[in-house]
């Protein structure tokens, strides 16, 4: 009996199969046909967003991605999707065409608002529906085989017709298209080189460049092959991705600027990117005399071109992926990615964890999350949709998730994708947020904060401490005045310790009030200061002037109040290092690195219920920054305190064990001092409990800092991915960890 059950399972599967075949061809036939049509008649943009959309179509590799197969919606999939407005039904036999109907209306169409058809069809026969309000009306038959095939592509060459117009010929925001539409601006990079080549001496430019390469090798100083060459390269690519992404933002949050203030985020209602990859906007405001008219000339056409792809994107429809992601790994090439040791954990994995951590903790709601090494931001983005998803409102979620990261631009995409998916719920319900929130996510190395004594911020790692020993002379001595009144802040901070556990939320979120009135008064400050005007005594008496007003906003914590106090009583000298920064740099993004100094602190004193992450790969002997030694002693120390009373000879061969570890491992020593409830962690499979392995000794560092908090420790569970699916040779196993409640 099984075994007919499964050939009738296996016949109904090869006609589903055969139908989305059929299907998908006939509609790229149309399609072509109806973007021929329609580009006879069109000019600007909208022509320019259908030859794009031509272009994908024609693409053998890319036209799944204009018609996506077994698309998530809710808690099912839809088994195609066109242009995210046309949801397609396959059904092996009419009488089944009910359960498709009811399925639509009841599974999809509360969570796709965008959509405008559903189609339901076993080839033979067609239903189409339009959508309105969440409802299937006007109910449309095709048979054909009474109509034959012209009838059914008429019909459907103008639904695609009237969905195209609908959102004036634009296109939908997948990760793949955006990588497609923007892959041409590649070739501005050798052009970019050659500007920062000729500009990279100058004061200015140097420092922020010295920040960025010192963070790369904080990040991937253990191989060999990493080059100044390839630091330079990817420097102007990681400039580039940061260009497309402040544009994309200014568009969405419908910000009316021109294209150089677009690419650099300026006029941003929120803060977003860092300012080490913003060189080639000072360079073509303050360094103009230094520029030829070629290089100025650049610079206007590649602004002018990302904001022209910008336009053409319907960001009306936003994705629970991450949007740029995709663009990333064609930016920056896989043999690049392989050097520097640089992946993004895959969709699926991160779903797979969020689940698996609400298993062991029964929701996320309320609860505070925090990735310190977040990357692009997926935990982050997944566990804000899952908070949504049981009951949280959108603006109460936004301040329960919080990421760390050491390289701006993952700070600045993690940020990006975070506001796209908060502003997604909105758009859902047709309003607009009151306020737009700055997402939480700061420029911190985590590490710092783990291990660390003083400020454990990348400011005090990277400007201050790695610039004055290494590139004395290039420190940005504007961020170290500024950090000494923060450390007056800090001082004031520890005597109210047990009021901030108290209210986290609260103190979290004035973190983010305090960046917002930075950003503000730096902003006003630089359109309050003419050109003829942009000089020390200027910024300094405007910012001093904004600063008390907006100081006056309502803080709703302890930290608030303290930052207030603290600046309040510095305000001098805090407002001229704020107004060195303007004058040399000419841009007001700095408040985000300002805030980043603080955000740790905070955290570390409130604890984060669950701490979900990828933490950096790396043998642990080859980590080069100056904390590099205090871990590996922290890794000897782990291992003598829980393992030399049954193994003796541990002493004697930490140094060996060490070799062979890994530095996720002590990443899990320091999460586990910080989580509260749970934690997910992505480990290297040799480094969790692999049995293959000739190599055990990430293993036995790992079981060591396990058994350090196994008072603590409910349960353990590690699973085998058996997978490569980073595509680098390394295979991941998941770690999860519950501690237990106060009362066991």
């Amino acid at each position: 009996m099984n075994v007919l059950n499964d050939d009738v399972q296996n016949v109904k599967f090869k006609l589903h199969e055969e139908i989305r075949l059929k299907v998908a061809s006939l509609l790229l036939d149309v399609i072509k046909s109806t973007i021929n049509d329609l580009k006879k008649h069109l000019h600007g943009l909208d022509k320019y967003a259908l030859t794009e959309l031509e272009k994908i179509a024609n693409d053998i590799e890319a036209r799944h991605i204009i018609m996506r197969q077994e698309v998530r919606v809710g808690k099912g999939y839809i088994d195609m999707d066109l242009f995210n407005r046309i949801i397609f039904e396959f059904k092996s036999k009419e009488s089944e065409f009910d359960e498709a109907y009811n399925k639509i209306k009841r599974v999809y169409l509360p969570d796709y608002p965008e959509a405008l058809y559903a189609i339901i069809t076993n080839w033979e026969k067609w239903i189409i529906y339009r959508i309105k309000h969440q409802d299937l009306i006007d109910k449309r038959e095709i048979d054909i085989r009474e109509r034959g095939l012209s009838g059914l592509k008429q019909e459907l060459k103008q639904i695609i017709i009237s969905v195209l117009k609908k959102e004036g010929y634009k296109i939908p925001p997948h990760p793949e298209i955006i990588a497609k539409v923007f892959s041409e601006l590649i070739n501005y990079e050798e052009k970019l080189i050659k500007i920062f080549d000729k500009i990279s001496r100058d004061p200015r430019i140097k420092a922020l460049y010295t920040v960025f390469k010192q963070i790369i090798n904080l990040l991937y100083g253990g191989t060999t092959e990493l080059k100044e060459e390839l630091i330079k390269r990817l420097y102007i690519k990681h400039t580039l991705l940061q260009m497309i992404i402040l544009a994309s933002l200014s568009k969405v949050l419908n910000t009316t600027t021109n294209p150089i203030e677009a690419c650099s985020g300026i006029d941003l209602e929120v803060d977003i990117a860092l300012p080490y990859l913003n060189w080639w906007y000072i360079a073509y405001n303050k360094l103009s005399d230094k520029l030829g008219t070629e290089e100025k000339k650049t610079i206007e056409e590649l602004t002018e071109k990302i904001n022209t792809k910008v336009n053409i994107i319907e960001w009306e429809v936003l994705y629970i992926e991450d949007v740029f992601r995709e663009y990333y790994e064609i930016l920056i090439d896989r043999e690049t990615r392989r050097i520097i040791g640089e992946y993004y954990t895959p969709i699926w994995i991160v779903e797979f964890m969020i689940n698996r951590i609400k298993k062991l903790v029964g929701s996320l709601r309320n609860l505070l999350i925090l990735d310190p090494f977040c990357g692009s931001g997926s935990f982050l983005v997944i566990a804000f949709h899952e908070k949504i998803r049981e009951g949280e409102k959108p603006e109460e979620a936004i301040k329960e998730v919080v990421g760390f990261d050491v390289n701006p631009l993952a700070v600045s995409i993690a940020r990006a994708e975070l506001l796209l998916a908060y502003l997604k719920y909105y758009r859902n319900r047709h309003t607009k947020p009151k306020v737009t929130p700055q997402p939480l996510i700061f420029h911190v190395d985590s590490f710092h904060v783990m291990f660390k004594p003083g400020i454990p911020s990348i400011s005090k790692a990277t400007i201050s401490e790695l610039t004055s020993y290494i590139y004395k002379g290039y420190r940005i001595e504007e961020l170290e005045n500024i950090e000494k009144v923060i450390e007056k802040v800090v001082q004031k901070l520890t005597l109210h310790i047990n009021e901030i556990k108290i209210r986290p939320g609260e103190n979290i979120y004035d973190l983010i009030i305090f960046e917002k009135i930075l950003a503000d008064s730096l902003k006003l400050t630089l359109t309050s200061c003419t050109k003829d005007q942009l000089n020390q005594d200027c910024l300094k008496e405007k910012i001093i002037e904004y600063l008390k007003e907006y100081l006056k906003r309502g803080f709703k914590s302890r930290t608030g109040e303290v930052l207030k106090e603290t600046i309040l009583e510095n305000i001098d000298k805090f407002s001229l290092s704020l107004a060195n920064l303007l004058e040399n740099y000419g841009n007001g993004i700095w408040a985000s690195s300002i805030a980043s100094i603080l955000a740790p602190i905070v955290i570390k004193h409130i604890k984060p219920d669950v701490i979900i992450t990828n933490p950096p790969w790396l043998q642990l002997t080859k980590l080069k920054a100056l904390y590099s030694e205090t871990i590996r002693q922290k890794a000897r120390s782990i291992l003598e305190i829980t393992l030399k009373k049954e193994y003796p000879s541990i002493p004697r061969k930490a140094g060996n064990i060490i070799k062979g570890s890994d530095l996720s491992s002590i990443a899990l020593y320091g999460a586990l001092q910080l989580a509260e409830k749970a934690l997910a962690f992505v480990m290297p499979r040799k480094s969790s409990f692999y049995t293959r392995s000739n190599q055990r000794s990430g293993i036995i560092l790992t079981y060591a800092v396990l058994k350090y908090y196994e008072d603590r420790i409910e349960k353990v569970e590690i699973i085998d991915l058996n997978y490569d699916a980073f595509l680098h040779g390394d295979i991941p196993a998941l770690l999860f960890v519950k501690f237990k409640s106060s009362k066991q």
